[in-house]
């Protein structure tokens, strides 16, 4: 839960490369009404469809202190999302299209960290 979350992560200044990071936490099933995308922002096909069906929704709360990250990826099918950062900063990575293939080794898998002097460069 968030609550547990918070209580075994309560310094997130603290810089941590190993530190717990809450991911895909369903904070609009938690809190009904609590969440809702700004304008703009709010034409969200993939949950308009998931909520008429019946099927688990995409709202996820990403939270993490100093030092967290997530794995190199792509949106869920394909999808949009945004991002808000509370405090702090957050560095991105984009790639063009044209260039994802040198994210995934020989078996497909792909890199989990893209940064330099982080991956294995025989391997990528």
């Amino acid at each position: 839960t968030l609550g547990a979350f918070l209580d075994a992560e309560a310094d997130l200044d603290g810089f941590d490369e190993a530190r717990a990071y809450l991911k895909d936490c369903h904070l609009h099933r938690a809190a009904p009404g609590w969440y809702a995308a700004p304008p703009g922002l709010d034409d969200d096909f993939l949950n308009r469809h998931c909520d008429a069906c019946g099927l688990d929704d995409f709202r996820f709360l990403y939270l993490g202190g100093a030092g967290t990250r997530t794995p190199v990826h792509a949106d869920v099918l394909a999808s949009h999302s945004w991002s808000a950062n509370v405090c702090g900063e957050k560095r991105w990575w984009l790639f063009p299209p044209e260039e994802t293939a040198k994210l995934r080794d020989a078996a497909g898998h792909l890199v989990d960290d893209a940064r330099p002097g982080r991956y294995d460069a025989a391997r990528f």
